[in-house]
């Protein structure tokens, strides 16, 4: 949505501030929600989370093009993330479950260069409906591609959950959603706060401490939330560090559009997204 920032600026008459939080609004719920709706997954079985997560994707997206404020447009977007923070690793599952091990390198690989595609795509696609339509067109081209996904999951993938579910583990669901909001939120704030900033420090810190106390309690409870050991195994390892680039260089891409889409929205706003897209 970043190209499509200065007009947002312009029909709603917003500022900077109003902008930011509608971009991070989305990254929030992502990272504060993804570990906690991977696990469900696990338990409740991943082709009905990827059905949910495209439901909720398409609808806050229907409802983000047709808004008339920044707060609901903001809501709209958190509720988007959510959609996302359930999709994305349920995908990642769903492909360990499907391929062997042989084949879920490859598997993985490709949907990590699909992730990657996205991020230079988005704003391609997004300036082209700016040029033809008006800045809702952003997110409904979201309720399209969500009802194929939809279709496509309902009648090709097979179910698959964990034959043997654990107990929900509730304070490691907790300490992973306050850890991770605490986190990201302080790595937010702190390229306009600044990183000596109290409120960046303190946000940094406060994320790191609980996702500390994370690790230390999924390591000692009976039914981790997630397995730590996993990340002992190469191929796991590097796929998760495969995805947390893709999301960083998302971030930033978002971060430094932000950037030029708020420069514009105040020297250009009669040719909304020209600053964004030429």
């Amino acid at each position: 949505m970043n190209v499509a920032l200065p007009a947002i600026a312009t029909e709603l008459e917003v500022g900077t501030d109003a902008l930011q939080w509608m971009v991070n609004a989305y990254v929030l719920v992502i990272a504060g929600l993804m570990l906690t709706c991977g696990a469900l997954g696990d338990r409740y079985g991943r082709k009905r989370l990827l059905l949910i997560g495209l439901g909720v994707f398409g609808v806050s997206s229907a409802v983000a093009a047709g808004v008339d404020s920044a707060a609901l447009l903001i809501a709209a977007r958190g509720v988007m993330g959510l959609g996302a923070a359930i999709m994305m690793p349920v995908a990642f599952a769903v492909l360990a479950a499907l391929f062997g091990p042989a084949e879920r390198g490859k598997a993985v690989s490709f949907l990590v260069m699909g992730l990657g595609v996205g991020i230079p795509l988005g704003p391609i696609i997004g300036g082209y409906l700016l040029e033809h339509f008006w800045w809702g067109s952003i997110f409904l081209i979201n309720v399209p591609i969500a009802i194929i996904g939809a279709i496509a999951i309902a009648v090709l993938l097979p179910e698959s959950r964990d034959p043997s579910p654990r107990r929900p583990d509730v304070l490691g669901a907790v300490l992973s959603m306050a850890g991770l909001a605490s986190l990201v939120y302080g790595v937010i704030e702190a390229p306009g706060r600044g990183w000596s900033d109290p409120v960046t420090i303190y946000a940094i810190s406060a994320g790191l401490v609980v996702l500390t106390g994370f690790v230390a309690w999924e390591l000692r409870v009976r039914d981790p939330m997630i397995d730590l050991h996993l990340f002992a195994q190469p191929q796991f390892l590097w796929a998760s560090i495969a995805g947390v680039l893709v999301t960083f260089g998302s971030s930033d891409c978002c971060s430094s559009s932000r950037s030029t889409c708020s420069s514009s929205s105040v020297t250009t706003p009669s040719a909304p997204g020209s600053g964004c897209f030429r």
